[in-house]
């Protein structure tokens, strides 16, 4: 597990490292066609194609880097009045069905882009495909991602760890 572990604190930062880098593109690319349609009546006709594209990877990447840190938005309120036990219980079933859901999105997403790699973006001749690959990449690592979480999960409600944080 320690190695299974380390294996996803690195997939973790190089997604988030990939994300931060397709936003820093993104960024630019958009200013460069503000500047240039605003000053220079010049307009970069591949750039809207271009921009999707990467607000795609942007989105599917850095969602799953805030899955996995969990620092998604998350309405608890009702969750937090259960007990520890019960409150754990239920993020188990959370999980396991993301984990189906997940499954599903990288599965269908994989159809998705077998389709959409025969249609392309009309400024860039680049297959759409290559912006729908980010859902499955999303549903595939965010199984990865899971499966630690549940796994940790499960170790802390029937193993030895003590989450009412009571001597037993």
């Amino acid at each position: 597990m320690k190695t299974y572990k380390k294996f996803l604190s690195i997939l973790d930062k190089s997604m988030l490292v990939a994300a931060t880098t397709l936003f820093i593109a993104l960024f630019g690319v958009s200013v460069a066609q503000i500047i240039l349609r605003g000053f220079f009546k010049v307009s970069l006709l591949w750039a809207q194609d271009f921009c999707v594209l990467l607000t795609c990877w942007v989105m599917m990447l850095g969602c799953a880097v805030l899955f996995h840190r969990a620092d998604h938005l998350a309405v608890t309120f009702l969750v937090d009045k259960l007990p520890p036990k019960l409150k754990l219980a239920l993020s188990i079933i959370t999980r396991i069905l993301l984990l189906a859901f997940c499954l599903v999105l990288g599965y269908h997403g994989l159809t998705v882009v077998k389709v959409k790699m025969g249609l392309y973006y009309t400024s860039l001749r680049w297959p759409t495909g290559f912006a729908y690959l980010s859902l499955p990449v999303f549903g595939v690592t965010s199984v990865l991602f899971l499966i630690e979480k549940i796994i940790d999960s499960v170790t802390e409600l029937f193993g030895h760890k003590n989450i009412d944080n009571t001597k037993e």
